[in-house]
């Protein structure tokens, strides 16, 4: 028995004017960006090669890649401004079967933080070094990235089974899915969830449930979880077919089915 684990369990709620940290110990801190009330850190990932490690940040400003392998002094490798992403911008990673490579996509909505343009980008990864006694340089852009546009789709972002997700968070375009397998570089389009009350604020996939690989969307203001086979998508899924629907949440009114995460 934790005895320790216990007694923090049982102290009373945090005050509302509580600074302090719990029972986290912050190891290091990189803060090399200004932030205000529309534009800030929002979504973030994770990438590790080799014996180096890395945070891929979000922020209103643009994408950061911070070299994290010593926590206690991170720097950043590269920054590239972006448009938009004020409030909503998100990363995920992909890696690639056939070449050995990774990429990481970011995503961003709104016009907050400044720009008309929150576009898509995909970053090519293999340039991040991964070798304990040979760092990048801090600022030295190592990473070859691309602006593949698909302005204000990303809300969040998932990648799985070699598909990447967009969910705008809207009923006009609910969930886009892209095949990556084909091009990493260039996502190949497959097929959207829109439709009346599909507004797809976050999505999750498990693999292999009784053979069968299921997609769960949290559809937003829809008030429910959809769950769709995803088995036999892939690049050759021919496009803007839906996958079979296997079944769906109860409507609960009030409230909003912002997201999911599956054990």
């Amino acid at each position: 028995e934790n005895s320790e684990g216990l007694a923090f369990l049982q102290q009373p709620p945090a005050v509302a004017s509580y600074s302090g940290e719990g029972n986290v110990i912050r190891v290091g801190r990189w803060n090399g960006l200004v932030s205000t009330s529309t534009s800030f850190y929002n979504g973030i990932w994770g990438y590790a090669v080799g014996d180096r490690e890395y945070a891929l940040q979000c922020h209103g400003q643009g994408f950061n890649i911070i070299d994290i392998t010593d926590p206690t002094s991170p720097f950043r490798v590269q920054f590239v401004p972006m448009e938009g992403g004020g409030y909503w911008r998100d990363a995920a990673t992909h890696h690639d079967a056939v070449t050995g490579k990774s990429y990481a996509y970011v995503g961003a909505q709104g016009n907050q933080g400044g720009g008309t343009n929150p576009n898509l980008f995909v970053f090519d990864l293999s340039n991040l070094s991964g070798d304990i006694n040979a760092p990048n340089g801090v600022d030295s852009n190592p990473c070859v990235y691309l602006n593949l546009g698909m302005t204000g789709l990303t809300h969040t972002i998932n990648v799985a089974r070699g598909l990447l997700f967009l969910h705008t968070a809207y009923s006009s375009n609910g969930c886009r899915v892209y095949d990556l397998t084909t091009n990493p570089m260039n996502p190949k389009y497959l097929f959207n969830t829109s439709g009346s009350g599909r507004d797809c604020h976050d999505s999750g996939v498990i693999e292999n449930v009784n053979g069968r690989d299921l997609w769960v969307v949290s559809d937003g203001g829809g008030r429910r979880q959809r769950i769709w086979d995803i088995t036999n998508v892939g690049a050759s899924w021919p496009t803007g077919a839906l996958p079979p629907l296997v079944g769906q949440t109860n409507q609960i009114s009030g409230i909003y089915a912002h997201s999911n995460w599956v054990s």
